[in-house]
């Protein structure tokens, strides 16, 4: 899984770097140029927009999932504890012992 997601990503930086090439030459073009031209612009804008306001959502859910896991580690650490040191916890007897022999 975590191969498949790093396959992803590098993937995703190739092809974020073609758009990003591919935007740098259509801004060479002058502003009056044609409406294809323009169009194009206005795509590739719309597409960056897009990864970015997905990337947004990413982060957040990303964020979202981390906490959840520290909540689940937290608890899972307060329950060990509680185990250890509260239930099978055996005390420190500071008194003697008495034993009756004479029976």
């Amino acid at each position: 899984m975590e191969q498949d997601l790093l396959r992803l990503l590098s993937e995703r930086e190739v092809l974020l770097g073609k758009l990003d090439e591919l935007d740098g030459r259509i801004a060479a073009f002058p502003e009056n140029t044609s409406d294809v031209i323009i169009s194009m612009k206005r795509s590739i804008r719309s597409v960056f927009e897009k990864i970015v306001e997905q990337d947004l959502s990413n982060y957040k859910k990303i964020e979202e999932l981390q906490q959840d896991v520290v909540k689940s580690i937290n608890h899972l650490a307060q329950g060990k504890k509680a185990l250890t040191e509260g239930y099978m916890k055996q005390g420190i007897q500071s008194d003697g012992y008495f034993l009756d022999e004479k029976k």
